[in-house]
């Protein structure tokens, strides 16, 4: 059952039950659950009970409410804030409330093995020439027969490296500024152009690690920093709180397909799901979770 506050436009059930609460808590929590981007205070919460009567300011009925209030964040259900307002905690009815942000891209790395055009290793120093590449040397001024450059690209970093034996690596670093499905695909445009006139051929660019993840603006993490799972060698995520505020799921995978793979991967990942409301119906409700 659902009701509604039309001076604040809320809306909360009231069909939740909590072992050990008291009535005033449930409707409490169930005000916060139902709206997790707002921050309430005992008046306020006090305003939506009692939306259906003309409302008057009781005192003693607020602070009831404050008491209310006070409990359910000293049992950790809900998250106390400053000056008196509280907000629902996240959970998993609560974040698909809040907002489901769009997957995206936060690091890549390309490996050539070959590029076509180039036969030999004079056509290689010539082109690196061309493109201004800087020779790595180690310690004692020995070059290590290699060559890299940074380059910039829509205020991200790529680095390349490039081997006398003819292969490439591409690193793209963007756990600043995440990268959509559109904006992978122009960098692979941007690449074409830059390697011209050696083409950026999807076919002999393989992926051989992807960094993705979705960006929270609105959760917080409570009593902890950060969550990490390696859960194999080439295979690990992470949970954590950025200093912009922001809540990060990561996932880092090491692997080995082409770039064509991946950027029909990304197409697929990128749209956000859509929630359904769940029903009291005695069907199954079978959803995908991403």
């Amino acid at each position: 059952m659902a009701k509604k506050n039309a001076e604040y436009n809320i809306e909360y059930n009231t069909i939740s039950v909590i072992s050990g609460s008291s009535s005033t808590e449930l409707k409490c929590l169930s005000i916060l659950n139902s709206n997790p981007r707002q921050q309430f205070n005992a008046q306020a919460i006090d305003q939506v009970l009692a939306s259906k009567y003309n409302y008057r300011r009781d005192l003693k009925r607020i602070a009831k409410i404050r008491t209310a209030l006070c409990r359910l964040a000293d049992k950790g259900k809900i998250r106390r804030m400053k000056r008196g307002y509280f907000q629902a905690k996240a959970n998993l009815e609560t974040i698909a409330i809040i907002e489901s942000p769009m997957t995206k891209l936060h690091g890549i790395k390309i490996e050539i093995k070959r590029i076509e055009g180039i036969s030999s290793q004079c056509n290689m120093l010539t082109w690196l020439e061309t493109k201004h590449f800087r020779s790595i040397t180690n310690a004692k001024g020995t070059s290590l027969k290699r060559s890299t450059k940074q380059i910039g690209w829509r205020d991200r970093w790529i680095t390349m490296t490039v081997h006398e034996s003819n292969f490439i690596e591409i690193f793209l670093n963007a756990g600043d500024m995440p990268i959509s499905y559109e904006e992978f695909c122009s960098f692979c445009d941007f690449m074409d152009g830059y390697m011209e006139p050696y083409f950026f051929t999807r076919n002999n660019a393989y992926v051989t690690m992807i960094g993705i993840g979705k960006d929270y603006e609105e959760l917080h993490l409570d009593g902890l920093k950060a969550i990490r799972l390696h859960k194999f060698k080439n295979d690990w995520c992470s949970i954590y709180e950025r200093e912009d505020g922001r809540v990060r799921f990561e996932h880092h995978l090491k692997l080995n397909i082409t770039l064509e793979d991946a950027i029909n991967i990304m197409s697929l990942i990128s749209t956000p799901p859509r929630y359904a409301h769940q029903n009291n119906s005695k069907e199954d409700d079978h959803r995908d979770v991403t």
